[in-house]
């Protein structure tokens, strides 16, 4: 027992002396190993984080400590944290580090006696972007916002808007290099809409992660909202249609009436039952002054006749062949004879130097509108002008090229009715105008109305009533013919149904009496099936027809409106797949919506509260030709006492 004891006593001397002075002398070393036995003093670890089992081999009790150099504490677990002499398994584990910039680093050391053994444990950080704010939320006035960005890695960025961008990089790159941190700038538009809108940007870093940053900006109040005029004056009769032909042209299409006049000039009544509209009521500008030779080449003139007219009447000299040309203007020179006259007249001069020319088929009726006329002929033969242009009234061209040279033209307009006095209660025709307003820049600025002449044409060859119509409804079919109907005035109400293939012109009336006793409202093709719905007894209601075989057949009432509706638009939203009917009541905007255009629309909720203008009679959406709204960018059209507007609204 006494030498059991002794040997114990001498093992365990020697496993001290071993872990004090020299590890070989020992059966156990002092070493730390992987599970390939070879040394560790270091643990480099990915971002995502891991575990890691060691062997350490201990001749004497140990213990062990964490050494925490950077990235906070308590991110690096190890078991066990002492132990007896002999071989142990140390277990290490390193959670996820979520710093895209700074990376971890810890010591841990085993200590035994008097020696230590140091493992370095090294864990990088995250690779990626980190941004903030990641949500701004702004007024609608105009601004700049800044994101901060600290990012380990390469990263692209892009702003996601929708419409017209309101958001642009004022910092100038949308590519970042890794390790750095960065102020960017954004711009952002004032919102020039009543509905609030919003936008992302959207960073992708190199190893396709994605941190996105949302912006949301409100809407500006209404009573804030620039609006523009599309036209002003107190002569619009009914309704304005707009169609949006795409981002940036719009078309306000609309009737005004045409002045009236009574002939109060006894020289100007050549006994034939014509009323003379001569452009200017001097001498000089009828008679002419100067002798224009048709030696110099083709003579033109644009001009526009306010009143409809039967014939031209011009002063001419020489006795050679004379051949006018009537064109309706369209754009320019160029454009206009690139068309197909309206009439072709021949005449030959009688040799004296003051022969009066009349162009007319004897037949036409002519509405009024923009026209440019052309003279032709043998030289020694021509026309009597002045060289007093007024651009007011009318453009002078020689040989195509514009001219400060002016013909001498007069147009003799339909009387309504005459007195006894042989001329003094002559009366120009009076009707309403169709006319066309264009737009260039998406609404923001409006061209002057421009006659549409072949559906003026088509207006006046028809019934008397039709002459007055007061509204105007287009749209496209399905199978590219646009259709427009009208609607009469007066006791004898009535829709009339007109088709052209070019939308501009070659317009004919198809369909003389639709409906009866009711005012248009709107026109919509869905589907092969066009909807017509129009006012009846202050109420509103629908009549459908396939697109294929024009026949309307009345499907009855879809609104209950009562004595307050003046008039009402109907569109179609192709992507809620829904009809909306929208109206202004006490100046604020509502609407309705129906499933299918035929069931009844549902109670209309207010969509502004409060309109720029007071007085609002008529409003329409801005929509494409086949009268379907956009999902967003929607701009609502309007009639005040002071005219017609537009303006952006949601």
């Amino acid at each position: 027992m006494r030498k059991l004891v002794l040997l114990s006593l001498m093992i365990m001397s020697g496993l001290f002396w071993a872990c004090e002075k020299d590890d070989s002398s020992s059966s156990y070393d002092f070493a730390l190993t992987d599970s390939e036995h070879k040394a560790v003093t270091e643990w480099n670890i990915l971002v995502s984080g891991g575990n890691k089992s060691l062997s350490l081999e201990a001749p004497d009790a140990w213990t062990l400590q964490v050494e925490y150099l950077s990235g906070g504490e308590g991110w690096l677990i190890a078991s066990p944290t002492s132990g007896k002499a002999g071989v142990t398994t140390l277990n290490l584990s390193v959670g996820r580090n979520a710093s895209y910039m700074d990376e971890r680093k810890a010591n841990v050391k085993i200590t035994c006696g008097s020696q230590t053994k140091t493992l370095t444990v090294t864990q990088s950080a995250r690779d990626g972007v980190v941004v903030e704010p990641l949500q701004h939320e702004l007024n609608y006035r105009d601004t700049v916002i800044m994101v901060h960005v600290a990012a380990n890695i390469g990263y692209e960025y892009q702003i996601i808007q929708s419409g017209d961008p309101w958001i642009t990089d004022v910092t100038g790159t949308e590519s970042k290099a890794a390790m750095e941190e960065t102020d960017l700038s954004f711009m952002v538009a004032a919102n020039s809409r009543s509905r609030d809108r919003s936008a992302t940007i959207e960073f992708v870093a190199d190893n396709g992660e994605t941190v996105e940053v949302a912006i949301t900006q409100k809407g500006q109040p209404l009573s804030d909202v620039e609006y523009y005029a599309m036209y002003e004056g107190t002569d619009i009769m009914g309704n304005v249609q707009y169609v949006q032909l795409d981002a940036a042209t719009i078309d306000a299409w609309f009737m005004k009436s045409t002045p009236t006049k009574v002939q109060n000039e006894p020289h100007m009544y050549n006994g034939t039952g014509w009323w003379y509209a001569i452009l200017d009521n001097t001498d000089n500008r009828h008679w002419g002054s100067e002798q224009y030779d048709f030696a110099e080449g083709t003579w033109g003139m644009r001009f526009k006749a306010t009143i409809a007219y039967a014939e031209l009447c011009l002063r001419g000299f020489g006795g050679g062949a004379v051949t006018a040309t009537l064109y309706a203007w369209d754009t320019d020179y160029a454009t206009t004879i690139a068309k197909k006259p309206i009439m072709t007249v021949p005449y030959t001069g009688d040799g004296s130097n003051d022969w009066w020319f009349y162009v007319t088929d004897n037949a036409t009726h002519l509405p009024a509108g923009d026209y440019l006329i052309l003279f032709a002929g043998d030289a020694g033969t021509g026309i009597w002008g002045t060289p007093e242009k007024a651009d007011d009234i009318a453009e002078g061209f020689l040989n195509g090229e514009s001219t400060e040279r002016f013909i001498s033209l007069s147009y003799n307009g339909v009387y309504a009715e005459h007195g006894t006095n042989g001329f003094a209660s002559y009366v120009a025709q009076d009707y309403t105008d169709i006319v066309r307003v264009r737009s260039t820049d998406g609404g923001k600025s409006w061209g002057t109305p421009v006659s549409v002449y072949s559906l003026n044409k088509a207006k006046l060859d028809a019934t008397y009533e039709l002459q007055w119509a007061k509204n105007i409804v287009i749209t496209q079919a399905s199978n590219g013919t646009y259709y427009a109907a009208l609607s009469t005035d007066g006791e004898n109400k009535k829709i009339v149904l007109a088709s052209s293939a070019t939308y501009e012109e070659d317009w004919t009336i198809v369909a003389d009496k639709v409906v009866s006793g009711v005012t248009v409202s709107s026109l919509i093709e869905v589907d092969g099936t066009l909807y017509l719905y129009y006012i009846k007894n202050h109420n509103i209601y629908v009549a459908t027809s396939s697109v294929s075989e024009i026949n309307f057949v009345e499907q009855g009432l879809v609104y209950e409106a009562n004595d307050w509706v003046k008039n009402v638009s109907v569109v179609y939203d192709a992507a809620a797949k829904q009809f909306v009917m929208i109206y202004a009541l006490d100046d604020q905007l509502h609407n309705c919506i129906s499933t299918d255009g035929i069931e009844p629309f549902a109670e209309g909720k207010i969509i502004v509260e409060e309109m720029v203008h007071t007085g609002v009679t008529y409003v329409d959406y801005v929509a494409d030709v086949h009268r379907n709204i956009p999902s967003s960018d929607i701009w609502v059209g309007y009639i005040c006492g002071t005219g017609a507007y537009a303006m952006p609204v949601f």
